[in-house]
């Protein structure tokens, strides 16, 4: 297992995120304007993949479900007294592989609100780690705790905004910098996040194989079980959603079942 702390300050000033695309710079400047201060210490873990259990309980794991609409708001869990909070991140094999292009899914939407963890990765590359939530062929899981949102970046369809054909994925690059500069609002305070990055199969085609089955079990499990081993004896939450479904080609009922 691979870990690391970082003070978030520091870790800002020598390591800035590498950002590529115009409009993610424009994000970057809402969310950390000159002079702002970064808060506390962001924790990393790498961890390896874990052997699955014998058996488990279906009927026991689905009373532990709570099925929302919508995309993550980062808001806690009702009922669920004195939790660690963790969201799932849509990793690549390589770890938030094109957060500073112009391209704007679900992993470059969060290190765009999470700043920290694009200096973050310029860390883990300046150190020669890998880097990667998978290798050969295996997963591992990235933990990554105690990273600050900054700012909240809207992309639905809003014509009165700028924003005719919202902001996600190719569109992004294509706004205009003032309809981006007008969705992104920067959170005052920062709230803190608790991150799981786990990347699903790419490009499968036709049925799903027995082996694919299990390496996405695996990964799965994985990246939960670590999330329940950082959660320090506490419940541990975990916030997910279509993982792996859309330009990773995932089925939505298969990634949602074994999850």
């Amino acid at each position: 297992m691979e870990s690391a702390e970082f003070e978030a300050q520091q870790l800002m000033a020598e390591h800035p995120p590498v950002l590529r695309d115009r409009n993610q710079r424009v994000v970057f400047d809402v969310a950390c304007p000159a002079g702002c201060t970064r808060a506390g210490k962001l924790a990393y873990t790498r961890w390896p993949a874990f052997a699955l259990p014998a058996q488990c309980s279906p009927a026991d794991a689905m009373q532990r479900v709570s099925v929302s609409q919508g995309i993550y708001d980062y808001s806690p869990a009702t009922g669920v007294a004195g939790a660690v909070e963790w969201h799932v991140n849509f990793a690549d094999p390589n770890l938030f592989v094109a957060y500073g292009s112009g391209l704007f899914a679900q992993d470059e939407m969060q290190v765009a609100e999470h700043p920290a963890l694009g200096a973050l990765k310029e860390a883990l590359v300046a150190r020669k780690w890998p880097a990667r939530t998978v290798e050969d062929r295996k997963p591992t899981p990235v933990l990554v705790r105690g990273v600050e949102r900054r700012c909240h970046v809207a992309t639905d369809v809003n014509i009165a905004e700028g924003r005719p054909s919202g902001l996600y994925g190719n569109a992004f690059m294509a706004a205009p910098a003032d309809a981006v500069r007008r969705a992104t609002h920067r959170l005052e305070p920062p709230t803190t996040t608790n991150l799981i990055a786990m990347a699903a199969p790419v490009g499968g085609v036709g049925r799903y194989g027995s082996g694919e089955i299990a390496l996405i079990l695996t990964t799965a499990f994985s990246g939960f079980r670590t999330a329940v081993l950082e959660s320090g004896g506490a419940p541990a939450v975990v916030h997910t959603g279509y993982w792996g479904c859309g330009a990773f080609g995932g089925n939505r009922v298969l990634m949602s079942l074994l999850q």
